[in-house]
Parts: C-alpha cells; structure tokens; sequence
C-alpha cells in the first residue's frame, strides 16, 4: 500500500509539473525588413507542428496573439501575403526565439542574407517572393537594395 501512495504521489506531481510549465500568455512579434514594417502579412505561429495563433501584421509591422499556450519560447514563424502579382509565402523554422516578455523583433533581412547566401539568389528576389517589397498600401517599392524584387535571368545566372 505505501507504494502504490508514493506512486500516486508522484504521478499527480509530474502531471502538476507539466501542468504548471505551460503559460497562457500574450505575445508578439515587430517583423520589419530593411528598418521597413512588413504590414499586412497574415502570421502564424507554431511550436513543433502545433499552431499557437494566427494574426496579421499591422501598420507597424506588429501583430500580438492573446491567449497562447506556450511551454517554449522556441517558435515557427510563418508569413503569407496575397498580393496582385500572386501569393508571398516564407517561413522562419528554428530561428525565432521570444524574449522573457514572449515578444521577438524579427529583421527579415538577416535571414534574406541567409537564404541568399544558402540558395545563389540575390537578395532582391527573394524580398519579392516572400512579399517584403510591398508598402503597406500595398504598392510594392520600385527598388530595393540588392535587387528590384522581381526575377531575370541575371538574378537567375549572376550576370
């Protein structure tokens, strides 16, 4: 009987313990690209395959998600934007982490550089695949560093 009571007592303190490690909390997130706010983005976010919360990026480039059960502070950021020139997706898988007010400042252009670096198209390029090179009245820039956004075969080749 003094078994079965201390197996008991640990099982209903592990499941507190685990209980107790996620949050309901608010948190957000400030996407800018070259100092720019990336507004008008529909985001979601994701620990592991699991969705946390949707919502779109405003004129700031802000956007907050209430009520989030969180029990990391490791998450996915997926971005889409419908624009005239179609669809804009990107995705930031590993590499967004929340500070201990559950917020992160994304700066689109450091994993530009990246996936640029990682792929041989210019910069420029994919700021326009991924919809960054749009303004928030959703007119899209008619340049921007690295590129003009759209895709040539210089871009495609390197000449």
């Amino acid at each position: 009987m003094k078994i079965f009571k201390t197996l008991l007592i640990t099982i209903i303190g592990f499941a507190g313990f685990n209980l107790n490690a996620q949050e309901n909390i608010e948190m957000s997130l400030s996407v800018m690209y070259n100092g720019k706010p990336v507004c008008g983005h529909e985001i979601t976010i994701k620990a592991g395959g699991t969705t946390l919360g949707k919502g779109s990026t405003d004129s700031e480039g802000n956007v907050k998600f209430s009520g989030v059960i969180l029990n990391v502070k490791d998450i996915n950021v997926y971005g889409y934007k419908k624009t005239k020139n179609g669809e804009k997706k990107w995705s930031l898988e590993g590499h967004v982490k929340l500070d201990d007010n559950y917020h992160s400042d994304i700066k689109m252009e450091v994993y530009i550089k990246e996936a640029a670096k990682d792929s041989g198209l210019s910069e420029g390029m994919l700021a326009g695949a991924w919809g960054l090179t749009f303004n928030c009245d959703g007119t899209e820039e008619a340049k921007t560093e690295g590129g003009d956004g759209g895709m040539n075969l210089n871009d495609l080749f390197g000449k």
